[in-house]
């Protein structure tokens, strides 16, 4: 992966357009033109231009590529630039010890249970019973 391709995927238009302005050099443009133009403002070094980010920018990046986001910036610049000459096939490994969010079950729909008690050997089987109270109407005390 390239300096260019690393800045166009992982580090937003905005942050580009900071560090552009803190450099006096182009705002306006789209994404493209404005890495362009900070590069050829720069020396074109990965960590000449890394450094111009702030390091909780850095951070993200590091969070996108699936390394670690801590340590100073010197640190997570290596750790990036480390990332980025790695084969493609590893770079999108996750973060170690993050898992994988669960998908949530499907759930039935919740309609009206009958008035009438279930039989014994139903209620054993049924783990919850939901019983749906019309707006406007108080809950009955239990016998």
């Amino acid at each position: 992966m390239s300096l260019t391709s690393l800045l166009e995927k992982h580090i937003l238009k905005e942050r580009i357009i900071e560090v552009n302005r803190g450099l006096g050099i182009r705002v306006s443009g789209t994404k493209a033109e404005l890495i362009k133009d900070l590069l050829a403002e720069t020396d074109r070094s990965p960590k000449g231009t890394l450094r111009l980010f702030n390091k909780p920018v850095l951070q993200d990046v590091c969070r996108k590529l699936g390394v670690s986001p801590s340590g100073t910036k010197e640190q997570i610049i290596a750790r990036i630039i480390a990332a980025e000459q790695r084969p493609a096939s590893n770079a999108s490994k996750k973060v170690k010890g993050l898992k994988p969010r669960k998908e949530k079950a499907e759930t039935a729909p919740v309609t009206e249970a009958p008035a009438k008690e279930a039989p014994a050997e139903d209620a054993k089987k049924s783990i919850l019973k939901v019983r749906l109270i019309p707006k406007g109407q108080k809950k009955a005390a239990k016998p």
